[in-house]
């Protein structure tokens, strides 16, 4: 099976007639023509949005709806996010834009994103036809390698919320690797660089009173239950993110690969030494983070960045301040793994994104504020608020805040943390519009290499912990596979993807607990995948890779 894609931006000009048929759904609102300032309403359900559902506008808000001539109202949910918005849009409620991510949606999105008269979303390649060279931003991101695979029925029908790739680190007690030895020839603490060093490390804080309690009442890691959370140690092995091809047309998936049974079977080690929590696998949600928090592990694999100031405000409270630091993924020796082997996943830069739906009255307000939400200045706005009011920029780049001028907004319009007085101050992110995890976006290697990155500057994140967030910033090393994780494959064999991930996953943690057979049950899982329709889903994935020329 072959997809059938627009060979660049230029030619969906040719299509922008077939939406006259939509016209009617739209209108114009008499507010979006050339010269009228007036204002069009939009609607947008996002995550947070209840929070900012009729609360007074600030100066920051207003500055947004002057740039974009728009009125803008948030709505969201107290509740689950998604068990709100599926039903919503499902029985025909349709907000102007929502925010969604596809694969948390249970399928729902690729119905909704259907170019038939059952689709409720716009394609945005035949909106932007429609007024070539006035959406300068988001005619640029679907030209990047990035994002013109994002396309569901041969439609770019989401505008991401571009994020950094700084997803995942780890997080080490940093007193107890200097109580174990694991010490630098300055005294300080020497944080793991192979996996050796790591399991070196996982079993001294086991076995070697790293609290100095005189009790064996520690573990070196206590992981999550989700095994993604291990992903900074199984590409030491050679494991790939989710699914990748390589040069000669071979197709793994990332669970089902023998490189991850090499990985599984080492954990298991590590597993039957008494080195990791034997309740790991009761770790949902953030227990993992909580189990760290209270002492009882020495290394948290978990998010970094904003996360940082989730994890570590009430870990100080518990276990005293100046206590952790960062590490880089593990890396694979000629002993363990594949040799310098290595690497963190990510999310390639983006988490989830925005849609139009057919319900919107004025799409081209639409497309005005989705452009400035990517925009150089827009994308500042969103974070830092008003430049020159709320923030300034030093001649390094780097963004410097007016505490005063953030302090005259309503409450909570501006995250606070703890600065040097010992107080807190309004220093951090802009949060109405941006409660999804985003940043500045740096379009200054468009034009030499049509790529572009998001910055997160770690004293906005949070300035109590800015050294500790640009530890993991300054660690992070990208795991690169040979397909781009904005590939959106066809939705036909969604649902075998969904079943065989299922499917593997269910053997892991299991695998390394040593309740089932790393061969012969491993062998009838890979049986299970294969009676599921693995195949399908390489054959598919080959013929897309192929196709879109990522792999000659």
């Amino acid at each position: 099976m072959k997809l059938k894609r627009f060979a660049s931006f230029s030619l969906v000009v040719a299509l922008v007639f077939t939406i006259t048929a939509c016209k009617s759904n739209t209108g114009t609102n008499n507010n979006s023509g050339s010269g009228n300032t007036s204002k069009s309403a939009l609607r947008i359900f996002m995550m947070g949005g209840a929070q900012w559902d009729g609360v007074s506008e600030d100066r920051v808000w207003t500055a947004i709806e002057e740039a974009t001539k728009t009125d803008i109202h948030y709505e969201g949910t107290d509740s689950d996010y998604y068990e709100t918005l599926n039903p919503m849009i499902n029985t025909g409620d349709f907000p102007d834009i929502f925010f969604a991510v596809p694969g948390s949606t249970s399928g729902a999105y690729d119905k909704w994103a259907q170019q038939n008269d059952d689709g409720i979303l716009y394609n945005i390649d035949l909106l932007l036809a429609q007024y070539p060279g006035e959406f300068e931003w988001l005619e640029k991101l679907y030209q990047t390698d990035q994002f013109k695979y994002l396309q569901w029925d041969n439609a770019h029908t989401l505008v991401p919320w571009l994020t950094s790739d700084y997803v995942y680190g780890i997080y080490y007690r940093k007193d107890w690797l200097i109580n174990v030895g694991e010490v630098n020839a300055d005294g300080s603490a020497k944080v793991p660089v192979t996996l050796e060093d790591f399991e070196r490390v996982v079993k001294k804080f086991t076995e070697n009173d790293p609290d100095k309690n005189g009790k064996k009442d520690t573990y070196g890691l206590s992981p999550n239950s989700d095994p993604f959370c291990w992903n900074q140690l199984y590409h030491a092995f050679g494991v790939c993110e989710d699914w990748d091809m390589s040069s000669d047309g071979n197709v793994t998936y990332m669970y089902t690969d023998e490189k991850f049974r090499k990985f599984l079977q080492w954990a298991n080690k590590l597993y039957k030494n008494g080195w990791i929590d034997p309740s790991f696998n009761t770790n949902i949600n953030v227990r993992d983070r909580d189990v760290f928090k209270d002492g009882k592990a020495g290394i948290l694999m978990t998010d970094v960045e904003q996360h940082v100031k989730w994890v570590v405000t009430e870990f100080e409270e518990k276990q005293g301040k100046d206590l952790v630091v960062m590490g880089a993924p593990l890396v694979g020796t000629k002993n363990l793994g594949i040799e310098g082997a290595g690497g963190s996943s990510t999310r390639g830069g983006w988490y989830g994104g925005f849609s139009i739906t057919k319900a919107c009255k004025d799409p081209k307000a639409a497309l005005r504020y989705l452009n400035y939400l990517i925009s150089p200045e827009g994308s500042k706005m969103f974070r830092y608020g008003m430049e020159g009011t709320h923030y300034t920029v030093d001649g390094k780049g780097n963004i410097k805040v007016n505490n005063d001028e953030r302090a005259k907004e309503p409450g909570g319009r501006f995250e606070n943390s703890k600065e040097e007085d010992g107080l807190s101050h309004p220093n951090g992110n802009y949060c109405i519009g941006s409660t999804q995890i985003g940043g500045e976006v740096d379009w200054s290697k468009f034009d030499t290499e049509k790529k572009i990155t998001v910055k997160a500057d770690a004293g906005v994140l949070d300035y109590h912990f800015k050294n500790l967030i640009q530890q993991a910033q300054e660690k992070f090393i990208a795991y690169k596979d040979n397909i781009l994780s904005s590939i959106i494959f066809p939705s036909s064999i969604s649902a075998k993807e969904v079943k065989i991930r299922d499917i593997a996953k269910t053997y892991i943690n299991p695998a390394i607990m040593g309740k089932i057979n790393l061969t012969s049950d491993w062998n009838a899982m890979l049986k299970n995948c294969e009676k599921n329709g693995i195949s399908d889903v390489k054959a598919v994935i080959h013929d897309t890779v192929i196709e879109l020329g990522l792999i000659k």
